[in-house]
């Protein structure tokens, strides 16, 4: 299951909660999606379609559809064996990126309503967004 993505130019990182995938990359421009698993290893799958890759990405089990789809449709080249801890750390940070930028919302929001001497009924709106807000991050995060 998906639980983090980040899309920087051409390239969408993805990190997974799976009993055997940790993350994939996957680059619009050559299609190559490359899957890095538990174990160290990574391998490059060449010229993955876009919807290909989508299915992969929002499946409920990326290794049903990694093994049913990806291995017999695309030709896969071992990459280079990468460290699992660092792998980790880069998970982490990820993480700790998205709970700055929640908070940060959650913050802007909260310091603008109390600005505000009177609360109209558009700012109580806000305040039911801001404990929306709340409530995301807590789900995610604790």
């Amino acid at each position: 299951m998906l639980i983090h993505q980040r899309k920087k130019d051409d390239l969408e990182i993805s990190i997974f909660e799976s009993s055997n995938i940790l993350s994939s990359e996957y680059n619009y421009n050559d299609g190559n999606l490359k899957v890095k698993f538990k174990g160290g290893r990574a391998y490059t799958y060449g010229d993955v379609s876009k919807t290909d890759y989508m299915r992969f990405q929002i499946a409920e089990s990326q290794g049903k559809v990694l093994n049913k789809l990806i291995k017999t449709k695309y030709e896969a080249t071992r990459s280079d064996d990468f460290n699992v801890n660092d792998h980790e750390i880069l998970v982490e940070n990820l993480r700790t990126e998205e709970r700055v930028k929640l908070m940060n919302e959650v913050k802007g929001e909260w310091a603008s309503l109390m600005d505000a001497s009177t609360l109209t009924h558009f700012e109580l709106k806000n305040v039911n967004n801001l404990i929306d807000l709340l409530r995301i991050y807590q789900e995610r995060y604790e």
